[in-house]
């Protein structure tokens, strides 16, 4: 993925748009705590601070992650 471009960290997402969880290596902040959830699709919830809560689905129950818009992508 490389560096950190400011596009990158400057998108913003609306509730209710989907996204990917793409964990981007170049920045810490932001980042989901575990690796397992790179690649799950989701649904923006709403915003939390500079962060984004996403529910996804894992493993048939419903979960809420925290991620950056670094770590975000339109799915």
């Amino acid at each position: 993925m490389g560096r950190l471009t400011a596009r990158a960290a400057l998108k913003e997402f609306k509730a209710g748009d989907r996204v990917r969880l793409r964990l981007n290596p170049s920045t810490k902040k932001g980042r989901p705590s575990t690796l397992r959830f790179n690649g799950k699709v989701g649904v923006v919830k709403c915003r939390q601070g500079k962060a984004y809560v996403v529910g996804i689905k894992d493993g048939g129950k419903a979960k809420e992650i925290l991620a950056g818009n670094a770590h975000l992508v339109v799915a």
